[in-house]
């Protein structure tokens, strides 16, 4: 077995058969009570299931602001799950596979990069509440995923377009209208093809078929809400909150920081001591805000977690520090991210990947209720593949993996114990 061999098989014990191990094993162990917003989205599937699709989906009577694909996920799989836990989070981990498969596919058909960078989404720990609770964001990030392969395959296909592009355009425009109907935030999206289709006019026909076939497929929706979210849950969408959009740069970042190489860091110390500078200001700012403005704590990085690592009193002390290197890994994503934009300006598939990163990236400013780092979730497939390179994962990447999901296990592990 040669050198390259034995890098990519540990990288794939490191980085595929141990977190899929870990996270198999958890949701096998985990409780058999709703936890978290489990009871919220099961409430709705209840609606459905016992009212039908229109009259469920207009109810009042849950608090689930998400659309249908989840629901009719769990119903179709009721036959093996009951409805019960802990089989409902089966759904899950079946669409965190397909999600990696889907990537593995996008890289190998419409990249040079190698397809084993797929694995390193599994490393991003704020991935794993997600993956291992029966929430919302995993079978819509599938069918994102799915998407954005079938939209590089567009960009990558010759012109004239053939009938292989036309059929890449009407199924990505499928997936992206399924994951609209798993989470809203993916509408972003859609104006991203748009300018792409706009700017690259080679390709502007089949852009404007997938963005066109995708909101037809997700518009009846907000037609029968009158809205993004249901009525009765017009306060999840009443306004903007910008300081979540700058709390979702730092998640991101701390994603980067888990899946980009080392190459694509600045060599110059005096770049990255200005971004140390200027995100410990803009870190003390936001608490500052949080504080003196909404009168509300700010609540450190997996609260969960440090709350049971080192108790309720000390938990809001060991925020700053988390917080001031996430803003950095942040702002420092954010630098990467634009200058290779400008780079590679005249790209298709490269600009409307980060057109629809950074849309990404903004979207929880709309969810004005409340921040998770859930709902920069569905950025992951993409920043997989804005950093995936020719050669396979090395070593590097394997260690971050490991660490990932040691993290991301405690982080899972402590919403099964609240």
């Amino acid at each position: 077995m040669n050198r390259l061999d034995r890098q990519t098989t540990l990288y794939l014990l490191t980085a595929l058969l141990l977190p899929a191990a870990v996270l198999v094993g958890l949701v096998n162990r985990s409780p058999s009570r709703l936890v978290y917003d489990e009871p919220y989205h099961l409430g709705l599937t209840g609606k459905i299931d016992a009212k039908g699709w229109r009259e469920g989906l207009l109810s009042d009577q849950h608090q689930s602001a998400a659309g249908p694909l989840y629901s009719a996920l769990q119903l179709a799989a009721r036959p093996v799950t009951h409805l019960q836990a802990p089989g409902i989070r089966g759904i899950n981990l079946l669409s965190l596979a397909g999600t990696v498969a889907a990537l593995a596919w996008w890289l190998h058909r419409a990249t040079n990069a190698s397809p084993w960078w797929a694995c390193q989404i599994l490393a991003v720990p704020f991935l794993w509440p997600g993956a291992g609770m029966a929430l919302t964001e995993l079978p819509a990030l599938f069918a994102f995923t799915i998407f954005g392969g079938c939209a590089a395959m567009i960009l990558a296909s010759p012109s004239p377009p053939t009938s292989a592009t036309w059929a890449y355009a009407i199924g990505g425009g499928l997936a992206l209208g399924a994951a609209v109907l798993g989470r809203q935030t993916y509408l972003v999206a859609v104006p991203a093809v748009i300018i792409t289709a706009i700017y690259f006019r080679q390709r502007m026909w089949p852009l404007l078929t997938s963005a066109a076939v995708a909101v037809i497929t997700s518009g009846w929706l907000f037609f029968l809400w009158g809205g993004l979210v249901p009525e009765h849950l017009a306060h999840a969408d009443a306004g903007l909150r910008p300081e979540y959009a700058l709390l979702g740069l730092t998640y991101l970042g701390i994603a980067a920081a888990f899946i980009a190489p080392p190459s694509v860091l600045p060599r110059k110390w005096g770049h990255l001591a200005a971004i140390a500078l200027v995100s410990l200001a803009a870190t003390a700012a936001l608490y500052a805000y949080f504080f003196y403005v909404l009168k509300e704590p700010l609540k450190p990085p997996a609260a969960g977690l440090i709350k049971r690592l080192v108790g309720p009193q000390l938990a809001g002390y060991f925020g700053f520090l988390p917080r001031w290197l996430m803003t950095a890994a942040g702002i420092l994503w954010l630098w990467v991210t634009l200058a290779d934009a400008w780079r590679r300006r005249h790209e298709p598939a490269h600009v409307l990947l980060v057109l629809s990163l950074l849309a990404l990236a903004a979207a929880p400013a709309k969810v004005s209720h409340l921040f998770s780092s859930r709902y920069v979730i569905g950025a992951l497939s993409l920043m997989v593949v804005q950093f995936a390179q020719p050669a396979p994962p090395r070593w590097t990447e394997a260690i971050r993996s490991v660490i990932g999901t040691a993290i991301g296990a405690g982080i899972l592990w402590s919403y099964y114990g609240n």
